[in-house]
């Protein structure tokens, strides 16, 4: 310490008693670090200033104990010196445990033992209790019994001060040998204002304390072993830093080992491992992206698999934000978290959207590393992953997506393209208003057996139109003149109203956040679509997605389409407007 403060000097050119970030570099090539595979020179000149605060730290602490009577000047007399030992060189006096100053060796095993009993209850260790166990023996590797003895702590009510003691007399990284990596490792990070180590253990504490009630509830419903898996969680939240890659997927592989050795069930290993896996997800979507979208929420839950998983993904995320330091969990970033979860929790009622969603992701991850969509700039990617359909990502294959994200992003107002073989194809894009119900009334004459809707983005849509009829060129152009005039919605046609059913035609409202859902299965019909999108446009109901295919003289509609007051209050309504007597 000396001689950072020497060398803090020298770069400040004047007296500085404080190692501010900007000395760091030049004091770390003063006093000599060089830059390691793992750990630069900043780092290791981080990590030798904190490590030798606290060696400072607790042995000054020790020794002014030793000087000044440790236990007589608590206890005031003898007598109750006695009474409040409870085995040989340790007391307990008003809810603190004190320690002989005689040297008496113990085993790792012997001090789980003690610490056990004191785990039940809220308790504080006197620094005379850490120096009597910090020269306790134990082997480099553990027995199964020390692992068995460290995972019985785990299903204590208080492991916080336990924690906390094992920590300063040097043990708690012997028990979770992975523990030792991120002793004393700064966070330069603009947001963490403690070392990795101390951060961890200020999260165990908010566990064992949590202030709001909601969250306290959902930690009181847990299971006895999925309290203990919490705390072991929380433990092992950050074990992944101070390595190369991402610090949650090496902390969940490094977890699992962990917890294996500790004999948690299967279960639980597999639910911890996605905890700390997904340990940043809540909080980065809270607080980044748009929880009132559909789209993001559905992520979310398609990630966390259960609902037993958001509730323990809560409760960690609530030990972690408020472990960064005071002030940095406000009732704003309480507020939103509560809001995600309430969300995510009514999703779960959803279970072919988040299925939908998962099949989505993996889809993503595929484009994600495609050449072609690297290429895109860093906006036309975020539009093209951004686009709410689900379905879009699960038709098309990479190419055919950044085909058509390409397309549209380089559409002003629309454009089309019209394929003649085998059989008729229309695909258009389009920002202006766009009148298909008029479009397909003048090509009712031609077989229509599938059809494609998305909405993309910057609210341009596209649409897909597959025929199963062959034409001319002449035709060809006909057909090009036609989705020309399809872009004044004041052109009209005479359309005949087909024979839909009621039991043909549901509307569903619940469908999800967002969106409505139409399914109409009837018998194919000319003109059936144009009269659907010709009523549609009438009533002003935005269509989001389409999917309409005709096998064997049947025809599946599926329609999702933007939920609004007016759309759920006329629910009746519309599905009047569509359907007739036979």
């Amino acid at each position: 310490l000396y001689r950072i403060r020497s060398a803090t000097h020298l770069c400040a050119k004047k007296k500085q008693d404080t190692l501010n970030l900007e000395f760091i570099p030049d004091v770390a090539r003063k006093l000599g670090f060089k830059d390691k595979v793992l750990k630069s020179a900043q780092m290791q000149l981080s990590h030798k200033t904190l490590q030798s605060m606290n060696i400072l730290n607790i042995t000054s602490k020790i020794f002014i104990k030793k000087v000044t009577s440790p236990i007589l000047a608590d206890m005031k007399n003898i007598t109750k010196l006695r009474k409040s030992r409870i085995v040989p060189h340790i007391y307990v006096c008003n809810n603190i445990v004190y320690a002989s100053s005689h040297k008496y060796i113990n085993t790792l095993d012997d001090v789980l033992i003690q610490l056990h009993t004191f785990s039940k209850k809220n308790i504080k260790f006197d620094i005379s209790y850490v120096n009597f166990i910090r020269f306790c023996l134990f082997p480099t590797h553990n027995s199964i019994k020390t692992y068995k003895l460290f995972k019985k702590l785990l299903f204590g009510s208080y492991i916080y001060e336990i924690f906390k003691t094992l920590d300063n007399a040097s043990l708690l990284q012997q028990l979770a040998h992975p523990f030792k990596q991120v002793k004393f490792l700064a966070q330069f990070d603009g947001y963490h204002k403690y070392p990795v180590d101390k951060h961890t253990l200020r999260c165990i504490y908010h566990l064992e304390n949590i202030k709001d009630d909601f969250i306290s509830s959902l930690f009181e419903n847990l299971s006895l072993e999925e309290k203990a898996l919490m705390r072991l969680c929380v433990f092992f939240h950050d074990i992944g830093k101070g390595r190369r890659g991402n610090h949650s997927e090496l902390g969940a592989r490094i977890f699992k080992a962990y917890a294996k050795k500790l004999e948690f069930s299967p279960k639980a290993v597999n639910d911890g491992t996605l905890l700390i896996k997904l340990h940043t997800l809540m909080s980065n979507t809270a607080s980044r992206e748009d929880i009132y979208s559909e789209r993001v929420v559905l992520s979310f839950v398609s990630k966390i698999k259960s609902i037993n998983i958001l509730n323990m993904l809560y409760i960690l995320t609530y030990a972690d934000i408020n472990g960064v330091g005071g002030g940095v969990y406000t009732d704003f970033t309480a507020n939103l978290l509560r809001e995600l979860y309430n969300k995510a929790l009514y999703s779960f009622s959803r279970k072919n959207l988040i299925d939908e969603t998962s099949s989505r992701l993996r889809r993503e991850r595929i484009l994600k590393k495609s050449e072609k969509f690297q290429e895109f700039s860093p906006i036309l990617q975020r539009k093209t992953l951004g686009i709410n359909s689900n379905l879009f990502f699960l038709k098309y294959k990479s190419d055919q997506i950044i085909k058509i994200a390409k397309l549209t992003y380089n559409t002003n107002t629309f454009t089309y393209k019209i394929q003649t073989k085998p059989y008729l194809i229309i695909e258009v894009i389009k920002k202006e208003d766009f009148n298909i119900g008029y479009l397909l009334g003048k090509l009712s004459y031609l077989n229509l057996v599938h059809m494609e809707i998305y909405k993309l983005f910057d609210e341009k849509k596209y649409f897909k139109l597959e025929f199963n009829e062959i034409i001319s060129d002449d035709d060809k152009y006909l057909v090009g003149e036609l989705i020309e005039n399809s872009f004044d919605m004041n052109k009209k046609t005479r359309l005949v109203k087909p024979i839909i059913l009621k039991d043909e035609i549901d509307l569903d409202c619940e469908h999800s956040m967002s969106y409505a859902q139409i399914h109409i299965h009837t018998k194919d019909q000319k003109g059936l679509m144009a009269y659907v999108m010709s009523k549609f446009d009438e009533k002003g109901i935005d269509i989001a997605m389409a999917k309409i295919q005709t096998i064997k003289r049947k025809t599946r509609n599926l329609i999702l389409i933007e939920k609004t007051l007016y759309l759920c209050e006329n629910k009746d309504e519309i599905v009047e407007s569509l359907t007739c007597a036979e």
